[in-house]
């Protein structure tokens, strides 16, 4: 009985932390022989509006720190970047997805004792199989290109493309920045799937 117990609180715990976990596609296209490490990059919003916002400068500086970490370097006080980073970012509108629950699982414990001075413990366990309610899934995204400054020729392109049940991209967006720069940059044309517990 205690094993079965056992291995029923694991395969709950498993199906609970399913909702937790960050799903994305991360593609990568890039001519980085063009451009060799030591250079100094600019971060820059694709979209003016982005430009002012305290929230791209947070990203920014976590993306201008990945790219520090392959040996692009910021530009020094008034010097023009041999790099420019263009940087864009969004979460889309809330598509209906019919769930269960969030957990399917159910698991309860009852103890009672008994009118013998004896001790009973029971245990139930439920599978939500009924018609569910609706949930909204909402599409994240995140744009990264490199280019030249001098002759605008593009050596890096990147898209992480995410699809969660959280339209907060402040949670998410750290780890789309995560994913874009493993193994940076990462083989031509190469589309890969990641998959992490949300923090």
């Amino acid at each position: 009985m205690k094993r079965g117990f056992l291995a029923i609180c694991a395969m709950a715990l498993l199906l609970a932390g399913c909702a937790s976990r960050f799903d994305a596609d991360v593609t990568r296209f890039n001519d980085m022989a063009a451009a060799p490490e030591g250079q100094s990059v600019a971060v820059v919003a694709m979209r003016p509006e982005l430009d002012k916002s305290l929230e791209f400068s947070g990203y920014a500086a976590e993306i201008q720190n990945h790219l520090a970490n392959y040996g692009f370097l910021p530009p020094r006080d008034g010097e023009q970047p041999a790099l420019i980073a263009e940087v864009d970012y969004g979460v889309g509108e809330g598509r209906a997805a019919l769930r269960d629950s969030d957990n399917p699982v159910s698991v309860g414990v009852g103890v009672a004792g008994g009118s013998r001075g004896g001790l009973g413990v029971g245990l139930s366990t439920g599978l939500n199989l009924g018609s569910g309610s609706k949930s909204a899934t909402y599409n994240r995204y995140f744009i990264l290109n490199l280019s030249r400054a001098d002759d605008g020729r593009r050596i890096f392109e990147g898209r992480v493309a995410s699809e969660g049940k959280s339209p907060d991209l402040a949670k998410v967006m750290p780890l789309m920045i995560e994913v874009m720069f493993e193994n940076f940059p990462g083989a031509n044309g190469e589309t890969r799937s990641v998959s992490r517990e949300m923090p």
